[in-house]
């Protein structure tokens, strides 16, 4: 079976405008307040020469709505970026934004996401690590 494999950026990774190519450690050395105001309050920071989190937002959920809409019935896989995957899954919980941080997937783990045909997402799975495992440690 052929699959097509469609390259997109609208799921691209925040815009971090002057923090972008730099480790935690040089952010928080170098913009110590904007890093704080980051953390603490994700929903309302603008990065300078970057993206606030409402076009960040928009930027993905567009980029997400066209996906949906021309995968109706099919299963697909995004592969993104942390960000982006926090947002979808605050909208598949239905927590709110507000719970950016808390809205977590570790690293080569995965979730399922349902999107009913008006683009309300439920999610099914979370998280999803199994296929790490060997087969001896599956239960």
């Amino acid at each position: 079976m052929t699959k097509l494999i469609l390259i997109r950026h609208g799921e691209t990774e925040y815009n971090f405008g002057i923090f972008e190519g730099l480790t935690y450690s040089e952010i928080m050395e170098n913009y110590p307040t904007l890093y704080r105001n980051w953390i603490s309050n994700p929903l309302n920071i603008l990065f300078p020469e970057g993206e606030g989190f409402e076009e960040f937002k928009k930027r993905v959920f567009d980029a997400l709505s066209l996906i949906v809409s021309l995968n109706k019935d099919k299963t697909i896989a995004i592969v993104t970026h942390s960000g982006p995957i926090r947002l979808i899954l605050c909208e598949a919980r239905g927590c709110g934004f507000e719970k950016f941080w808390e809205a977590n997937q570790g690293n080569a783990t995965f979730s399922v996401i349902d999107y009913s045909d008006d683009c309300i997402a439920v999610a099914v799975e979370v998280d999803e690590f199994l296929h790490l495992l060997t087969k001896g440690d599956r239960r």
